[in-house]
């Protein structure tokens, strides 16, 4: 919701505060530097973002997007040409850039298919109701920047679940590699020679558990396996 609103009213943001006669004509490539730095974004992540970071940069990425706004707003009455403007824009959109991949990708690794589907279409209510939000304080209060403010307010929250998801993954196993090794072995009814372990973790407060494999296999090639 947040990139929706901020890229179809930056354009009309710029519009308002540019007062350089010879740039009132250029407001709407705002929104191109916007969707031009997201899209840029996008297929950074796609082609170079290791999973192990996925975290990371959708926290950086946040905040530096609020950060953006925060100043934008700030010096609002001191901006007098584009440049600045279009710097703010390019910056959201690469800052915006790593939410969408990443929480879909989570999505689809950690939540059941039956949880996952509806969430992704619930994803889109962000996008029918925050730039209507954001024009309904506009008009209300007279000021766009406080419309945009609002942006900040729906940052900050999303900054604190991804912090507070963080801090939840970051739990250790409660027993060790060897412990679940042997739970396993107590629930099988044969020896095995073969042991594979994974260490995984799932769901959204990323719960971490051993998935244990134990095999073995006969002289004459018959084979048992169990997984715990």
């Amino acid at each position: 919701g947040v990139e929706s609103a901020f890229g179809g009213w930056i354009a009309e943001y710029t519009r308002r505060l540019t007062v350089d006669v010879s740039t009132t004509t250029q407001w709407e490539t705002a929104a191109s530097a916007f969707w031009g730095g997201l899209a840029a974004g996008r297929g950074l992540v796609a082609t170079g973002l290791a999973r192990r970071f996925e975290n990371a940069a959708l926290f950086s990425g946040l905040a530096l997007v609020g950060a953006a706004i925060a100043t934008l707003l700030v010096v609002s009455g001191a901006v007098s040409g584009l440049s600045p403007v279009l710097a703010v824009a390019v910056t959201c959109g690469l800052g915006l850039a790593p939410s969408f991949p990443v929480t879909m990708a989570a999505l689809s690794r950690e939540m059941p298919r039956g949880v996952a589907q509806p969430m992704v279409a619930l994803g889109s209510l962000g996008a029918a109701t925050v730039p209507w939000l954001v024009g309904a304080i506009s008009s209300r209060t007279g000021s766009l920047s406080s419309g945009l403010s609002a942006l900040l307010v729906l940052l900050a929250v999303l900054v604190l679940a991804v912090a507070v998801s963080r801090s939840c993954g970051a739990t250790e196993a409660k027993i060790s590699q060897d412990e679940a090794i042997a739970i396993a072995k107590r629930e099988v009814d044969f020896e095995p020679n073969e042991v594979i372990v994974r260490f995984l973790k799932r769901g959204i407060n990323q719960q971490t558990f051993w998935l244990v494999g134990l095999a073995r296999e006969d002289a004459a090639g018959r084979r048992e396996e169990a997984t715990n």
